[in-house]
């Protein structure tokens, strides 16, 4: 399947870059035994390895630069940040409400996750400016930012029930539960992390 993609894209858009999507940006096992295959073993064209990177989940930066240059070195690949996102809170849009927040202080710890900035605001803008900074000097094409303008509204949902039920439930509840995730706050105002994302 990832050939007859790739052979189309080609013809249809030569000039664009092929992406193949990669979480677990942590573990470089899972990147070697997947692209020891895909490279390596059935030869797939494509130009960059996305590589999603929450350190709720995926650990530290640390870890996700070592696996980046991995990548770079060993399969001369590109590398992208292609998801990416950090809390300014901790705390739940709804008062009275039991915290469903996707990343909150228990689902960190749960996940063993390594949140090496404070949570919040101005945390939030250091985490970016860092990852922004270091991305640079690891040769990381970009960053995407998911999702940045996901602000709570009314009848703001993550998904719909046929959505939700798609994805068999998946304790993903009928509102925005990541909210504070995003670059604005609850209100609507710019967080100061927005200010990190330059053109240079």
């Amino acid at each position: 399947v990832l050939r007859i993609i790739s052979e189309n894209a080609r013809k249809i858009l030569p000039e664009s870059k092929l992406i193949i999507h990669l979480e677990r940006s942590f573990d470089q096992a899972i990147y070697k035994e997947f692209l020891d295959q895909i490279v390596n073993k059935y030869h797939i064209d494509f130009d960059i390895l996305g590589m999603s990177y929450y350190p709720c989940w995926h650990r530290s930066m640390n870890e996700l630069f070592a696996n980046s240059d991995m990548v770079q070195s060993r399969y001369k690949l590109a590398t992208m940040i292609v998801e990416a996102a950090y809390p300014f809170t901790y705390e739940d849009y709804e008062e009275g409400k039991e915290n469903a927040l996707v990343v909150n202080e228990k689902m960190v710890k749960e996940n063993n996750g390594i949140m090496e900035f404070p949570v919040s605001k101005e945390g939030q803008k250091q985490y970016f400016e860092t990852l922004i900074k270091r991305s640079k000097e690891h040769n990381i094409e970009g960053i995407v930012y998911w999702e940045p303008l996901e602000r709570p509204v009314k009848d703001g949902k993550w998904a719909t029930k046929e959505g939700v039920d798609y994805f068999n439930g998946q304790k993903r509840i009928y509102r925005n539960d990541w909210a504070n995730n995003c670059l604005v706050d609850y209100e609507g105002n710019l967080n100061p992390a927005f200010d990190a994302f330059k053109l240079d």
